[in-house]
């Protein structure tokens, strides 16, 4: 019989087909599992993620070995092919017996003793001969790294195939793991201490010129960690902590952040501030107000006041209120896909279009909102140019008394996961004339 882990895994993974969700939301149902353990957990969690990231390099895997179109095989029997072919190309630490019969186990215990021997023979097809890759060099691309073919020819376009196949392969890797030490709990060395204490170890990474920022050299459930409900520190990565320091907020400012939640950024924000002065942080729910509350409240930040409300609507109470303001726009987070990977196959190109136009709303808001001589930093999670220079242009264009601060030589920068071992963003440093 099928064991449980890979039953469960296939029951999430046929429900994620009919309903198009997304992973992590039918993964939260299995902490609650009992007959579970936490190495199973593991393991499914690693399987419905790893799936849904390589979809289209298993689909046109199974295709090869079967010589079928996949409209002609039962939807079943192709979540099935696609867990033991990620088993066997991409899961060292399972034996090819392993993955080959407990899959074909599988089919015959959830689908019917019919398949067994057709599941049987694609999987050892695939453990005999090596994968044919298209010839044509968009199409491997996609195919090898499961990607939309229009977001492939796009990238080409922008970056070029060699800066494309490089971002690609590090999206294929799993990303660093860092924390932003919460100094106005602790210090990075007293952190390092405790984390080591509690089976954590990390180094300080000072990059970019952070001094709050540690990088996790060995892994544990950092959710679960004393240290973490002490608010000793917040999981970001180190490009969303470049993000408060590039807006660099003093003591007693006023500080507007337009689109706040979870509150990561805001929070960092009320740290550099010393949890002195306000910071009004927006966002469009209660939901998201709530979150923002939470992370504050674990921090023990004071100083922000978490509101609802659509920041490309004008308050008029607030026009030139802020010392600074943060726009982190939504955006088509490009940038995320090596930790967010379904993002690819639901992101269309009408979307970034539409993104980059909200985007462009909430930076002219944002600005109403700034002193003459205050700054804005327009930031996002995508590496697309037409949700970031794009926006810029726009808005100088259309905003004189606006102009690019002295950031990086040029007033923005693009971080990239292959150049930068962060994830994809893009941080914009304006500053309104006086």
């Amino acid at each position: 019989m099928a064991d449980w882990a890979r039953t469960t895994a296939f029951r999430l993974l046929c429900e994620l087909e009919r309903s198009n969700g997304y992973p992590n939301e039918v993964l939260g149902r299995i902490d609650t599992q009992e007959n579970l353990s936490a190495r199973d957990r593991n393991f499914i969690r690693e399987l419905v993620y790893g799936i849904t990231e390589r979809k289209q390099t298993l689909d046109y895997m199974i295709a090869q070995y079967s010589g079928r179109k996949l409209n002609k095989i039962d939807p079943r029997v192709i979540t099935v092919l696609r867990m033991g072919l990620y088993q066997l190309h991409y899961m060292d630490r399972v034996p090819a017996s392993a993955a080959v019969n407990e899959s074909v186990n599988l089919a015959k215990q959830r689908i019917n003793p019919r398949v067994a021997g057709f599941v049987n023979g694609v999987l050892r097809a695939s453990g005999r001969n090596p994968v044919v890759w298209p010839q044509n060099t968009v199409e491997t691309l996609c195919i090898r790294y499961s990607y939309p073919n229009w977001l492939i020819n796009r990238w080409i376009g922008e970056f070029g195939e060699n800066f494309v196949k490089e971002m690609l392969e590090s999206n294929d890797k799993k990303p660093t793991i860092y924390l932003r030490c919460n100094q106005l709990r602790t210090t990075p060395e007293e952190l390092l201490n405790r984390l080591s204490e509690e089976g954590v170890s990390a180094e300080i990474d000072n990059r970019f010129g952070l001094d709050c920022a540690l990088r996790v050299t060995k892994m544990a459930p950092l959710e679960t960690l004393p240290s973490y409900h002490e608010g000793l520190f917040y999981i970001q990565d180190i490009g969303a902590m470049l993000i408060g320091a590039v807006l660099n907020p003093k003591a007693g400012e006023r500080v507007i952040d337009l689109c706040a939640a979870p509150g990561g950024k805001t929070t960092h924000i009320a740290e550099m501030m010393r949890d002195t002065g306000e910071i009004l942080a927006f966002d469009v729910s209660e939901k998201k107000q709530l979150r923002i509350q939470e992370n504050a409240k674990r921090l023990g930040i004071k100083i922000i006041d978490a509101c609802i409300g659509d920041g490309a609507v004008t308050n008029p109470s607030l026009v030139e209120w802020a010392d600074r303001v943060l726009v982190d726009a939504p955006c088509s987070g490009l940038g995320i896909i090596r930790r967010k990977s379904d993002i690819k196959y639901r992101r269309t190109q009408e979307d970034i279009t539409t993104l980059s136009n909200l985007g462009f709303s909430l930076l002219e808001n944002g600005a109403r909102y700034c002193k003459k001589g205050g700054t804005l930093v327009y930031s996002t999670c995508t590496v697309e140019r037409e949700e970031n220079e794009q926006v810029i242009e726009r808005f100088l264009k259309e905003n004189d008394n606006w102009q690019l601060s002295d950031y990086n030589g040029c007033g923005y920068r693009t971080l990239y996961p292959h150049l930068d071992d962060t994830d994809g963003f893009f941080i914009c440093k304006l500053k309104k004339r006086s």
